[in-house]
């Protein structure tokens, strides 16, 4: 790594001082720096890059999985939706027809089929997010307890709570989380 005046910085692609005099003097055999880095990067393997942000979508009152990302076309038509599936990004993933521009994306996104649980609403995604059982709006059921002060956060209110950006003094016209 390459630092100017003892700082820590990066300078291009990490090249030590020596990498960079070494491809300096091969501009004396006519190679050229251009030549050089196309040549780095034609050799380097792909990476892929980290997430920063998650975008993580909830449609209260929404379609249904089955007229959206999980599309039983081959189930009777008591069961499917009315919309016909298309192939997306995503090899073995097929979305609505509705949704082409999502299907163009879906190499961008995770689509989470594992979940299941006993309600009956949109409701229970309050168990995705805190990963507790909701209280049920019409009293508690068995193994329930009322909700109160001391609901489980969701998990969009912890992750934004111990993020390194975390500042209670900050005040901002936009909240990071919302639910």
């Amino acid at each position: 790594m390459l630092t100017i005046q003892g700082h820590q910085n990066r300078i291009c692609q990490g090249w030590s001082r020596r990498e960079l005099i070494q491809a300096g003097g091969l501009g004396l055999f006519g190679v050229s720096l251009p030549r050089v880095l196309a040549a780095e990067e034609a050799a380097a393997p792909f990476q892929n890059g980290r997430a920063k942000r998650v975008i993580f979508l909830l449609l209260f009152g929404g379609p249904s999985q089955l007229e959206t990302f999980d599309m039983k076309p081959e189930a009777p038509s008591e069961i499917r939706g009315p919309f016909q599936p298309i192939a997306s990004r995503t090899p073995g993933l097929r979305i609505c027809e509705h949704l082409s521009r999502t299907a163009r994306l879906s190499d961008k996104f995770a689509v989470v089929r594992t979940m299941n649980h006993r309600f009956n609403d949109h409701g229970s995604v309050h168990y995705i997010q805190t990963g507790h059982p909701h209280p049920s709006r019409f009293g508690p059921q068995p193994g329930e307890t009322p909700v109160g002060p001391k609901e489980w956060p969701s998990i969009g209110s912890v992750v934004n709570y111990l993020s390194l950006n975390h500042d209670p003094q900050r005040r901002t016209t936009m909240p990071d989380y919302t639910y």
